[in-house]
């Protein structure tokens, strides 16, 4: 009964399936591509721990941030201690110039008989810059900015001479008040100025000299002259760390912008910038209007030749000096996101050049400076990584270097390249374009570069060179014409 009973069904199962009623219609189509790992044979495990062992390439990012971490602190402090030993030598080269050239407290501004010293900055390592400011005229609006066009005088120089509007009797005042600086015509000539202020500096460092010997802090202390008239001071110490130079240059500051001087921005005219662009250049004028000390006149001379592109009146006309309107434009891009970025890149650049001074020699602070206010115009909100404004800041500098030129991003008819040698430009152009591609095509060897790693031996990697990513690279840099 049993038996019979299961036959049955078991036939009319069979009836069933050939009739195709339980048979799915796509029971044999081929599995999606999707499930095709489900047919392997695969373990699992095996897989976790491929995914757990297998780390992700480092880039050029890490490496930058391991010297960061590195050489930060370390140059700052370093800085800082140079920067406090220079400054106070050079507050005392001009005190006792002060009391020495009796013409320095006739024109020299002081502060309870000492003279003062505004601006003082590092334009490279050990080498400053320091301003020493005339003292006011005793009538206001005493001098004036003669308007000149770009054809007769270039922004980054101007002219100055007795204010047209004053009076006859005003005049006469003011020349028997400034008589050792004034021409027949009542300019301010700064060759005049220069004159008896270096022989102010001369005759203070050969006293200084004499009692440093004497107390045996320093082993020689020289003056030499530069071509645009100023004195270089060289500072020997019995301690390497403690050569210095430094440049002491007369100057007196503006009380507002010339109608010449264009004051430019180091931010996008762009959306979402256009309005902190506005923003910093009111900041700019309004403050020299309230008085703050943002832009000077420095009494620097430029030779005038037949090539010239300007008239013979530039060899009487005094610099502009822009080194308080570059901090101001750090302190700015400070406020904006990335922040602190530009601090960054300036710590990097300096870390390799400890390294490699002489091959980077005419990369200098300011043209550092710069080269990265160029790409923040240029680039921000665009480059999301720090490497990416590293590498497009040393190719803005290589550019540069190629053209033998690097306009000041201020005043962009003046060349920073102007005091470099030629050979050392061509030389220094080779040498950043080897690291470069170096730091392109092997990250980890910025290590090396920055003395974070001991230097390994040079593969091809480092000759390598692609022409194609180096004209598209090409149009980070920035390149001006006159």
């Amino acid at each position: 009964m049993n038996n019979h009973s299961s036959e049955t069904s078991i036939n009319s199962y069979k009836h069933v399936r050939s009739s195709g009623y339980l048979v799915p219609k796509y029971r044999y189509r081929n599995p999606p591509s999707t499930m095709s790992w489900l047919e392997d044979d695969i373990d699992l495990n095996d897989i976790e721990g491929k995914d757990r062992s297998k780390s992700p390439e480092p880039q050029l990012d890490d490496f930058i941030q391991k010297v960061l971490q590195t050489k930060r602190n370390l140059i700052t402090r370093t800085k800082e201690k140079a920067y406090k030993s220079a400054l106070y030598l050079a507050t005392n080269i001009v005190a006792v110039a002060f009391e020495n050239e009796w013409l320095y407290p006739m024109y020299i501004r002081n502060t309870e008989r000492e003279a003062d010293l505004c601006d003082f900055r590092a334009v490279d390592k050990n080498v400053y810059v320091g301003l020493v400011p005339l003292r006011k005229p005793i009538r206001m609006n005493a001098f004036m900015v003669v308007y000149k066009s770009p054809g007769d005088l270039p922004s980054h120089r101007m002219l100055v001479q007795i204010n047209k509007k004053t009076t006859k009797e005003e005049r006469l005042n003011i020349v028997n008040e400034w008589g050792h600086c004034l021409d027949a015509n009542g300019i301010l000539r700064p060759d005049f100025v220069l004159q008896w202020f270096n022989r102010g500096l001369i005759k203070s460092c050969e006293k200084l000299e004499v009692e440093n010997k004497r107390t045996q802090k320093l082993a020689f202390l020289e003056t030499s002259l530069a071509d645009d008239g100023t004195v270089w001071v060289h500072i020997i110490g019995f301690d390497p760390q403690e050569n210095y130079k430094i440049n002491l240059v007369p100057c007196f500051s503006l009380t507002e912008v010339p109608k010449q001087l264009y004051i430019n921005a180091p931010i996008p005219s762009r959306r979402p910038y256009n309005d902190d662009q506005s923003k910093f250049i009111q900041e700019v004028h309004n403050g020299i209007k309230e008085g703050e000390e943002i832009l000077f006149l420095e009494a620097r001379l430029e030779k005038w030749c037949s090539k010239s592109r300007c008239s013979p009146s530039i060899e009487i006309s005094w610099g502009v000096h822009i080194g308080q309107l570059e901090d101001r434009s750090f302190g700015f891009l400070n406020t904006l996101k990335p922040k602190r970025l530009f601090e960054d890149i300036i710590v990097l650049i300096n870390a390799i050049k400890e390294e490699h001074v002489v091959c980077l020699h005419a990369v200098t602070n300011r043209v550092i400076n710069h080269a990265v206010f160029f790409q923040y115009r240029k680039n921000l909100g665009k480059f999301q990584q720090k490497q990416d404004w590293f590498l497009a800041v040393l190719k803005t500098i290589q550019t540069q270097l190629n053209l033998n030129t690097f306009p000041n991003f201020f005043l962009q008819k003046q060349n920073i390249f102007m005091e470099s040698d030629a050979q050392i430009l061509k030389f220094n152009k080779d040498e950043i374009k080897r690291l470069i591609t170096c730091i392109k095509n092997t990250p980890e060897s910025l290590l090396s570069y920055s003395g974070c790693e001991e230097a390994k031996p040079e593969n091809d990697d480092c000759e390598k060179s692609d022409d194609e990513k180096e004209s598209s690279s090409e149009k980070n840099g920035v390149h001006f014409e006159d």
